[in-house]
């Protein structure tokens, strides 16, 4: 079972360093998303690939700081949009 972990663990890491790997180029929606996956990572992640993915989120924060105001932008259309007064859902 511990084999199986750690093997899925690696898997998973590689897949988003691989995606990482081009933070420097990303779009600010691309590194957004990104971000927002290597925050929930799986629960069979290992402690060595916590490290690993600790890294890379802070890779993509350090991307998204150079572009910050296309991130406050995808951040707020990520908002719910508020439904004028008087109209209700049907």
């Amino acid at each position: 079972m511990a084999k199986r972990r750690k093997a899925e663990s690696a898997k998973w890491i590689e897949a988003l360093e691989a995606k990482v790997a081009g933070a420097a180029a990303m779009a600010a929606f691309d590194a957004n998303r990104l971000l927002a996956d290597a925050a929930r990572p799986p629960a069979y992640l290992t402690e060595p690939h916590e490290k690993r993915r600790e890294q890379a989120a802070w890779r993509l924060e350090a991307r998204l700081d150079e572009i910050k105001i296309d991130w406050l932008a995808e951040k707020f259309n990520e908002l719910p949009m508020p439904q004028p007064a008087g109209v209700r859902d049907e």
